[in-house]
């Protein structure tokens, strides 16, 4: 992980849907910081606000949504004072996306040379991108061979439904990478894969953070790929981060509860014939979200403490927790499993 100033500051960060007359919180005190050179994992289940979060970052929120708190500083600029124009600037060359399903976000109609020169072009003034159509073919050939794609000068002119699934998310990472970007946010980008594609794709973006220092914030719920290739990990549970630190610390001793049921929930060699362990319950919805703990209704530990105040996100060893067991001024009183648990 590399070191110096944060890249990305995501500070006290709150989103709100709007429906009809009622608001939704969909985040709330989200903050997180990634620095150049780094994978930032963000893992939870589905609901709990993690694609929100990458759109609130790229200041793509849907119509009915809206940044109600907190600031998204990049390079220490303001993002949320930025006007559409300038935020068009900023995207791509300074912070891009790699989106869930590449064939809703290519264009079915114009072949993928067409769409990696048109990027291009976007962030050029209409003198400047005179005469300079094959120079920008060439630099699009050139990232699709440097991101695998085989026989890239034929196949630059071929349209988004004659590549595979893993092409596809392949092409989607040149796209983004073509002007050179500092942030990486790529949304579960192996999801849809199958295993094989999944590892060539975290293979890729793997060598694109050593080779060119590119920081990636990296959105899943597989926790075993975020293993793989994360540096550190932000834990998300109804709109919150609820624990966060290196990815060996994380994984190896977690704290709050919700991140040891989600690894407990991991299939394992040594449980191999013993019914899978699930997490009771679901995630709350936005319109019902419980006082105090939002993981009250799920948590073996639960007390009446935790139903009242919501537990603050405090610091312990090094890393942050969002529960009460581990703040001495919340009133919780640890019992000998919670103990063993924790220790």
């Amino acid at each position: 992980m590399s070191g110096g100033e944060p890249l990305l500051e995501v500070d006290g960060l709150e989103v709100t849907y709007q429906k009809g007359d009622l608001s939704h919180v969909a985040l709330q005190d989200m903050s997180l910081q990634v620095r150049a050179g780094e994978i930032l994992g963000i893992v939870g289940e589905s609901g709990c606000g993690k694609s929100t979060l990458s759109a609130a970052v790229m200041r793509l929120l849907a119509a009915n949504g809206a940044i109600t708190a907190g600031s998204i500083r990049l390079k220490g600029q303001e993002l949320r004072s930025l006007q559409p124009a300038q935020l068009r600037q900023i995207r791509g060359r300074e912070i891009a996306m790699i989106f869930q399903d590449p064939l809703t976000s290519l264009n079915p109609t114009f072949r993928i040379g067409t769409q990696l020169v048109d990027a291009q072009k976007a962030h050029m003034s209409r003198r400047s991108r005179r005469g300079l159509d094959r120079e920008l073919r060439r630099r699009a050939i050139d990232m699709l061979t440097q991101v695998g794609i085989p026989d890239a000068q034929e196949r630059v002119d071929h349209f988004p439904h004659e590549f595979s699934g893993g092409m596809r998310q392949r092409i989607m990472i040149a796209l983004a990478l073509l002007l050179e970007p500092a942030l990486l946010i790529a949304d579960e980008p192996t999801s849809a894969l199958d295993v094989t594609l999944q590892a060539q794709i975290l293979e890729l973006l793997s060598r694109l953070r050593t080779e060119r220092g590119t920081a990636i914030m990296f959105i899943s719920h597989d926790l075993g790929v975020v293993s793989q290739l994360c540096d550190r990990v932000v834990v998300m549970y109804a709109g919150q981060p609820v624990e966060e630190g290196d990815v060996a610390s994380v994984f190896e001793r977690p704290l709050h509860p919700y991140t040891q049921a989600l690894l407990g929930a991991i299939p394992s060699r040594k449980r191999r014939g013993a019914a899978l362990v699930t997490i009771p319950g679901r995630v709350p919805s936005l319109a019902d979200l419980p006082q105090g703990c939002r993981f009250a209704d799920r948590c073996q530990f639960v007390q009446d403490v935790n139903r009242g105040a919501a537990p603050r996100y405090v610091g312990v060893d090094g890393r942050r927790v969002r529960c009460n067991i581990y703040d001495p001024e919340s009133g919780y009183r640890p019992a000998a499993a919670v103990q063993e648990s924790i220790s």
